[in-house]
């Protein structure tokens, strides 16, 4: 077998389309989009299992360890805080809701055999912030959570099309352009068209890099912090811009893959850690942006704003959420809430620090 370098592993993932740098001419060119999502669902690969070459039957799979993490954060009823989306005719909203340990950050990723195994050295021993395969573990099961919801949403939203077209009765032999809805219903499902295949390319990397070792493809950072957090988060994500305003990813006129940070924080054993790794290929973009969350001087806000801004995969613990006051509860909800369609909302230290209570 061929000795491949980290980039040539990172290559893998550098074919088909990036980014949405589509221009819709014609009717038919949205006609045709549709048609090229559609036959793809029909021949897509079996999404079961996510375990490289399997594909069996998934089982709900946790993202943030339930036996250890979960365990550790949630209260006298095995209940976690978990921020849940609330959908209504005039907007989108965010709840707190009480969840079981047993069913929050829950998806299905792996197969009974898969998810015990890939993830063995992490889930029955503590985190050794030395050891590459530690880290890579909490990176792929960050980046696999995100992959998941892409793929759910790439499906979901192909099959919201076809119900809108049977609800607006739909004739093929009419111009899409009689249809603005159903034309912009396609355009949306494009977007998570192209977020599907562009993750797929990322988790190319990973599977290879799991399959031969070759953990060096991702940049790890990691901190220690010298108490117990009250909160654990384990997601990816794409910055938009870093602390200085500088653009990091540009959705359109990017050719290289996006951005990816993943994301691991949690407490065990009287401290926490925060766990952060990405493609290392994409160092010259993220390697500044990165080292600025894990600095000594302002470290709690940035991660405060960084969780609540761009991640989705985070519990809190009922004994922090009960001990701050509505108002409180209120901002962080909001702007949870508010930053998932615009991100350029501001963050305020003295509303939205989430370590202010709880945490020393």
């Amino acid at each position: 077998m061929k000795n491949n370098s980290k980039n040539d592993i990172v290559d893998i993932a550098i074919n088909g389309p990036m980014s949405d740098k589509t221009i819709w001419k014609s009717d038919s060119d949205i006609g045709k989009a549709y048609g090229d999502m559609v036959k793809y669902l029909y021949r897509k690969p079996n999404w079961g299992c996510l375990y490289p070459g399997c594909g069996e039957k998934p089982i709900s799979s946790h993202s943030i360890q339930a036996s250890k993490i979960q365990k550790k954060l949630c209260d006298n009823n095995n209940t976690v805080v978990s921020f849940q989306p609330v959908f209504s005719k005039e907007r989108l909203s965010v709840t707190a809701k009480y969840i079981g340990v047993h069913e929050a950050s829950t998806s299905p990723m792996f197969c009974k055999k898969h998810d015990a195994s890939l993830f063995y050295p992490i889930e029955n021993y503590d985190v050794d912030v030395s050891n590459e395969l530690h880290l890579f573990l909490y990176s792929y099961r960050a980046f696999i959570k995100g992959f998941y919801d892409k793929m759910f949403s790439f499906q979901a939203s192909i099959d919201g099309v076809e119900k809108l077209k049977q609800v607006l009765n739909y004739n093929e032999d009419k111009p899409l352009s009689d249809y603005p809805t159903l034309m912009n219903e396609i355009k949306h499902s494009y977007g998570f068209y192209l977020g599907y295949f562009n993750q797929l390319k990322i988790k190319n990397v990973f599977d290879y890099a799991f399959e031969h070792n070759k953990y060096d493809v991702l940049n790890f950072k990691t901190k220690d912090i010298p108490y117990e957090i009250s909160f654990a988060v384990c997601s990816s994500f794409t910055p938009n811009n870093d602390f200085d305003g500088d653009v990091i990813n540009d959705y359109i006129a990017d050719d290289e893959p996006p951005k990816f940070v993943f994301m691991n924080m949690f407490p065990e054993n009287g401290k926490s850690y925060l766990l952060i790794s990405y493609l290392d290929r994409q160092k010259k973009y993220l390697n500044t942006y990165t080292e600025s969350l894990i600095s000594e001087s302002n470290y709690k806000d940035r991660l405060s704003e960084i969780i609540l801004r761009y991640t989705d995969n985070f519990i809190v613990a009922p004994t922090y959420w009960n001990s701050i006051s509505d108002a409180k509860r209120i901002d962080l909800l909001r702007f949870f809430s508010d930053t998932i369609n615009n991100k350029e909302i501001s963050y305020y230290p003295n509303k939205h620090n989430l370590f202010e209570v709880g945490n020393n």
